[in-house]
């Protein structure tokens, strides 16, 4: 088994990695500052960049008939982009910075490039991704059941 990589920033899924495959996505990583309610992912736009973000909060928002629900949370554990990890150029959802922060980012060409030359980069990011779709069921039903201070509790998690 390949040994795991210390990446020197705070991504858990970057830090997840093999060496290896962290090499083909670092020369195209850019540190960036995302304040308060920066857009990351527009409904049905092209996604430009994936984020894997360092610290902050993103929300990620479905959007129905004018009615917005927050379906999933992305901190330093996660990534933005799944709809291009998932072979899709856009996503129905939209994701801005709840909480300010930053995050490594990468082009979507980029990122695309180095998920064809590794098909265990592919596997350990669809992992975190379905990690994230298991939140956004547990979201929902949180969100259908769950009362104020249940709710808000789940959100400070995050903030640990």
């Amino acid at each position: 088994m390949a040994s795991k990589n210390t990446f020197s920033k705070g991504n858990r899924l970057l830090n997840s990695l093999t060496p290896a495959d962290l090499g083909l996505l670092t020369p195209s990583l850019e540190e960036v500052s995302l304040p308060l309610r920066t857009n990351l992912e527009s409904p049905n736009k092209p996604i430009e960049h994936v984020h894997f973000m360092e610290c902050g909060i993103a929300s990620v928002v479905a959007i129905a008939n004018g009615t917005r629900s927050e379906v999933g949370l992305i901190g330093c554990e996660g990534m933005t982009g799944h709809a291009v990890l998932l072979g899709a150029g856009q996503s129905p959802y939209a994701v801005y910075i709840q909480l300010e922060g930053g995050s490594q980012r990468i082009a979507v060409a980029d990122f695309k490039t180095a998920l064809r030359n590794s098909q265990s980069l592919n596997d350990a990011l669809l992992k975190g991704a379905h990690c994230f779709s298991i939140q956004t069921g547990h979201t929902a039903i949180a969100n259908g059941r769950a009362d104020i201070p249940q709710r808000l509790a789940r959100c400070a998690s995050y903030g640990a």
